[in-house]
């Protein structure tokens, strides 16, 4: 994707932070016992797609 102006890349940027240590350590005992990435997206409140393996 080509962004046009800053704003563009500020507004999809806007909202992105890291998985803690501590959110990644539940994502592992999460998977571990079985559960969907969907699920534990919605458990720990972030966007699935950090979860996927």
């Amino acid at each position: 994707m080509i962004f046009n102006n800053q704003t563009q890349k500020e507004t999809l940027l806007k909202g992105y932070h890291h998985l803690t240590y501590d959110q990644r350590c539940q994502i592992y005992i999460l998977q571990a016992r079985g559960d969907t990435s969907s699920s534990i997206a919605t458990i720990l409140k972030v966007h699935h797609e950090p979860i996927l393996n």
